[in-house]
C-alpha cells in the first residue's frame, strides 16, 4: 500500500514540475503535423469583401485566425488519416478517433496558432467537412452560419 502511495506522489511531483507527458504528446502530435501554407495565407490576405476591400487590409486580426484555422484543420486531416490507418492495420475500430483528434486539436496552444474552431467532436467533424468540401472560403464565420442549416439537410452545397 504504501509503494502506491509513493508512486502517485512521485507521479503527481512530476506533473507538478514538468507537466502532464500524456497532454504534451497529443500536444505535440498535432503541431507536428501542422505547417505553413503560402497559397491559403495568400487567399486570406487576398480575399476580397463585398465593399471591395480586401480581408487582409481590413482587418488583419480576422485574417490570421481564419489562416490558423485552416492550417489546424489540415493538421487534423493528416492527424485523422494516421489516425484511422494505424487503427485499422491493428484490427481495433475507429469510431472514437474524432474524440482524439478534437481533444488535441483543443490542446493547441493558442498563443502560436490562435484559431477559433470548436470544442467539440461533432461541430469540429462539421466544421472539418465543410472545409474539405468547400475550401478555404467555408471558414468564413458568415458562411458558416448560413450554409450549415442547408448542409446538414441535404449534405450538399447550393
Amino acid at each position: 500500500m504504501a509503494a502506491i502511495v509513493a508512486k502517485e506522489a512521485r507521479r503527481r511531483a512530476i506533473i507538478g514540475r514538468y507537466g502532464d507527458p500524456v497532454k504534451k504528446c497529443r500536444i505535440k502530435e498535432l503541431e507536428r503535423y501542422i505547417s505553413e501554407d503560402a497559397e491559403t495565407k495568400s487567399f486570406f490576405t487576398d480575399y476580397e469583401l463585398d465593399n471591395g476591400e480586401h480581408l487582409g487590409l481590413k482587418n488583419y486580426g480576422k485574417a490570421v485566425e481564419y489562416y490558423n484555422n485552416a492550417i489546424v484543420l489540415k493538421a487534423a486531416g493528416s492527424m485523422l488519416k494516421q489516425l484511422k490507418s494505424k487503427r485499422r492495420s491493428l484490427g481495433i475500430k475507429t469510431g472514437d478517433v474524432w474524440n482524439a483528434v478534437a481533444h488535441a486539436v483543443n490542446e493547441v496552444d493558442r498563443e502560436k496558432y490562435p484559431h477559433s474552431l470548436p470544442a467539440h467532436e461533432r461541430r469540429l467533424r462539421e466544421r472539418y467537412d465543410l472545409f474539405v468540401k468547400g475550401g478555404c472560403q467555408f471558414l468564413f464565420t458568415e458562411i458558416i452560419a448560413t450554409n450549415m442549416p442547408a448542409y446538414k439537410k441535404t449534405q450538399e452545397f447550393s
